[in-house]
């Protein structure tokens, strides 16, 4: 049995000094300093994660694409199966599986709220089968088709975790919360895909707010209220494509991107290695902004 509150005391801030060390490799690449932005904060997160700096040895992430369903969601599933679903191509494309768990209610007589803490549970138990079985560095969560926040959202949003969960009243936003714990507890990226993830989010890190240090938002959609809450948990889509849901195919074209900040530390040439002395700080871009008021 998962004891929640054990592993929610458990889990580690991911080190800014190894953030800070890998950014101080990517200003030695030969390139303008900053200048592949939030490929370059992807990938510094990342590293710090994996506490992997060396280029040579710091490998890509193994990714999946993690969707919590309920029977209601066959169809998507069916045709998901069927190779009718454009999420099939995109994460064939990212070189990221995509994994259905489908959740049902066992006890109907339960109490609400205990319903979806044995979901929330689910949703940990599951994720972490899989990130142990399969290996994998980074998960996508989301659900098929477009989600919305409770009407009395205002109201609400202020209040804890639990009753918040009560208020959407949907195991599998409650499992996506106990899914992201997982990654978290076990040290891997979760990329946010779409209102339901990033509600997700905002729920686990209201139980344990060190969740948000190992969260990437992949792409703010069209659902209303993401990007609110995005910069609630402190965080900046990569990619805004219009999207209308969050089930997938914003996070396949996110992982590319990752993938491409990966490529940079790890195969682009640095400016020491080529013989080029340091940077005075007198002259750096940091010390030109400072001057200037920039």
């Amino acid at each position: 049995m998962v004891d929640l509150t054990t592993i929610i005391n458990e889990l580690e801030t991911v080190d800014q000094r190894i953030i800070d060390l890998a950014q101080r490799y990517f200003d030695d690449l030969i390139k303008p300093v900053g200048s592949l932005a939030k490929l370059e904060s992807m990938a510094t997160r990342y590293i710090a994660i994996t506490g992997e700096l060396e280029p040579e040895v710091l490998n890509y992430p193994k990714k999946a694409i993690m969707l919590w369903t309920i029977p209601s969601d066959q169809t998507f599933v069916n045709n998901l199966d069927s190779g009718k679903e454009a999420l099939t191509y995109l994460a064939q494309e990212a070189k990221a599986e995509v994994i259905i768990n489908e959740l049902k209610v066992l006890d109907t007589e339960k109490e609400r709220i205990k319903i979806l803490t044995d979901a929330l549970l689910q949703g940990y138990e599951l994720t972490q089968s899989c990130l142990i079985q399969d290996n994998y560095d980074m998960i996508a969560v989301g659900l098929p088709g477009a989600y919305t926040l409770p009407q009395d959202w205002e109201s609400i949003q202020n209040t804890n975790a639990h009753e918040i969960l009560e208020a959407c009243n949907d195991i599998r936003l409650a499992a996506i919360v106990g899914s992201i714990i997982c990654a978290a507890k076990n040290k891997k990226v979760v990329m946010l895909d779409g209102l339901a993830s990033v509600l997700g989010a905002f729920i686990a890190a209201k139980l344990a707010p060190k969740v948000t240090m190992y969260c990437l938002a992949g792409c703010v959609t069209t659902e209303r209220g993401q990007e609110e809450l995005l910069k609630t948990i402190g965080l900046s889509p990569i990619l805004r494509l219009e999207i209308t849901q969050g089930q997938g195919e914003g996070s396949t074209m996110a992982f590319r991107l990752f993938d491409a900040g990966i490529r940079a530390y790890k195969e682009m040439a640095t400016f020491s290695g080529g013989g080029v002395h340091a940077e005075l700080e007198e002259f750096s871009l940091t010390q030109q902004k400072a001057n200037t008021g920039v």
